[in-house]
C-alpha cells in the first residue's frame, strides 16, 4: 500500500488518494495484526519474567521458563502451518496462552523439586529426584492443561467458523505445550543449578485457608453472583427484529 500510494501521489499530485476493497482491509488488518502480536508478546515476556524473579533466587531458574515458552511457541506456530489452521486476530492470543500455560507448568514443577528435595534426601542422583517429582506432578500437570482445553473446546459448538478454528488452535497449543514443557524442563535441570525459592514463598496462604475454612459460604456467593451474572447476559446479544 505504502508504494501504491507513492506512485500515485507522484502522477496525481493534486488528487486525494483513498485506498479501498477487501484487499486494502486485509493488508491493514494483517499491519495492525502484526504490530499487536509483537506487543503482547513483549509484554507478556516482561510480566512473565518479572513473575519469576519474585518467585525465585536463580537465574537459570528464570531462563528456564522463558526459553521454554519460546520454544512452545515456535512448535505451536509450525503446529498451525502444518495442520492448516489460519492465524487469525482471533489466533493472536495464542501466544499468550502459551507463555500463561508454560509458565504455570513450570513453576509448579521447579517448586516441587525444591520441596521435594528438602524433603526427601534418599535420591541417590538428581535423574532420580527429578523423575520422582514427575511422578508425582504429571497427573496434575495435565488435569490443568485439559480444563483449558476443555473449555476452549466448547467453541466448537458456534457456528462461526472463525471461532470454532480459535478453540481447536488454543486446545491444541495448550496439550502441545503440556508435552513440551513436561519434557523439555527435564535435560535444563539436570544441567542447571536447582530452583532456589524465595523466603516468602513457603508461608502459609492465609486467604486460601479462610477459603477453605469458609467453604459454604464461598459457594455460595459464587452461586448468587453467578446467577446475577447470567441474568445480566441476556441483555449482551441484540434481539431479533
Amino acid at each position: 500500500q505504502s508504494q501504491l500510494r507513492e506512485k500515485l501521489s507522484t502522477e496525481f499530485p493534486d488528487a486525494q488518494i483513498s485506498i479501498g476493497g477487501v484487499p486494502a482491509v486485509q493488508t491493514d488488518l494483517g499491519i495492525l495484526l502484526n504490530k499487536e502480536l509483537k506487543n503482547f508478546i513483549a509484554l507478556t515476556i516482561l510480566a512473565c519474567a518479572v513473575t519469576l524473579f519474585f518467585i525465585f533466587r536463580t537465574f537459570s531458574t528464570i531462563f528456564i521458563p522463558l526459553f521454554l515458552t519460546a520454544f512452545a511457541n515456535l512448535m505451536v506456530f509450525a503446529m498451525m502451518s502444518w495442520s492448516g489452521l489460519a492465524f487469525t486476530i482471533l489466533s493472536a492470543t495464542i501466544p499468550i496462552l502459551v507463555f500463561i500455560t508454560v509458565v504455570s507448568l513450570s513453576v509448579h514443577f521447579l517448586l516441587r523439586v525444591d520441596e521435594e528435595a528438602k524433603k526427601n534426601k534418599a535420591h541417590k542422583t538428581r535423574f532420580d529426584l527429578l523423575k520422582a517429582v514427575n511422578r508425582k506432578i504429571w497427573l496434575p500437570n495435565l488435569l490443568g492443561a485439559l480444563t483449558t482445553c476443555v473449555g476452549f473446546l466448547t467453541l466448537l459448538a458456534g457456528d462461526v467458523p472463525l471461532i470454532r478454528n480459535y478453540g481447536i488452535g488454543v486446545a491444541a497449543a495448550v496439550l502441545l505445550s503440556w508435552v513440551l514443557t513436561s519434557f523439555g524442563i527435564l535435560p535444563f535441570l539436570i544441567l542447571f543449578p536447582l530452583p532456589i525459592p524465595r523466603n516468602w514463598v513457603h508461608r502459609p496462604a492465609r486467604w486460601a485457608l479462610w477459603t477453605i475454612h469458609n467453604a459454604k459460604l464461598v459457594i455460595l456467593l459464587i452461586a448468587v453472583l453467578s446467577a446475577i451474572l447470567a441474568i445480566n447476559s441476556r441483555h449482551l446479544s441484540p434481539r431479533p427484529y
